[in-house]
């Protein structure tokens, strides 16, 4: 039986600056306009800087900008509109000089630094932060939002975290052992510590798998009808998250990927 082929699917991702000013999405918009043929779907960033945490009354202005900003691209014929939450832990340790500090626990690294950018996700104050910026996001009326591939516990700054007093509890919790980040780091590299290697991994992975679950109810809140997608960094980089993406998409709802 003859099937059709799949059609190729164009989809821009649009960084803030096109999204924020009124000219310069002025100009955006007419160039949607004038190449509707090459435009299936349009994702605006909702932030230019890898820098986790945005203060909510300014977040809550940018998206009820973006609610009309989508209406509009709606309007242009756009048939898929949503937004790409570029930072939900923090990518790195960027722009920390010139962002508000974080007013919650950051990622410490196995070596006890500290990150100026990043957060450990597992705290309930992180945790009620994300559930309000998914909030906000999903009020916007997006179509989809796409969750960035800063959800993995390495690479935010600082070496191997997150040793923070909250993660030290929660694996000793899991272990049945209470652990000081100096005695954990020293078993975790000693040649027979595959068993708690082991178990460290799944922590981290439990960890974004919670927060990728709160991400979903918060957006589901607002409008359970939301597609939801999760940019992952796969196990090129590390396997030290657990990169478990049954688990995790699952967790998350998401459809895309």
């Amino acid at each position: 039986m003859a099937t059709t082929p799949a059609r190729l699917k164009l989809s821009w991702r649009l960084g803030l600056p096109h999204t924020e000013d009124d000219e310069a999405f002025a100009r955006l918009l007419a160039l949607v306009e004038e190449h509707r043929r090459i435009v299936d779907e349009v994702a605006l960033f909702e932030s230019v800087t890898h820098h986790l945490y945005i203060p909510l009354d300014l977040y809550a202005r940018r998206m009820e900008l973006f609610r009309k900003r989508l209406a509009a691209l709606r309007e242009a014929g756009v048939g898929s509109v949503g937004i790409n939450v570029l930072t939900t832990i923090g990518h790195t340790n960027e722009a920390w000089d010139t962002m508000p500090p974080l007013p919650f626990q950051p990622m410490v690294g196995h070596d006890g630094a500290v990150s100026r950018g990043c957060a450990c996700p597992n705290t309930p104050e992180l945790k009620e932060y994300v559930r309000e910026k998914y909030r906000l996001t999903a009020k916007a009326r997006p179509g989809f939002i796409w969750v960035d591939d800063d959800i993995r516990m390495q690479n935010h700054g600082v070496p191997w975290p997150c040793f923070c007093p909250t993660c030290l509890r929660l694996f000793s919790e899991r272990t049945g052992r209470e652990w000081d980040r100096e005695a954990l780091v020293r078993e975790l590299w000693a040649p027979g510590g595959g068993e708690l290697r082991a178990a460290w991994v799944e922590h981290n992975c439990a960890s974004l798998e919670s927060l990728l679950t709160e991400v979903s109810k918060a957006v589901a809140e607002v409008d359970p009808n939301i597609e939801l997608g999760l940019m992952t960094a796969g196990p090129g980089w590390t396997t030290y998250s657990g990169n478990d993406f049954r688990r995790w998409f699952g967790a998350l709802g998401a459809i895309k990927g």
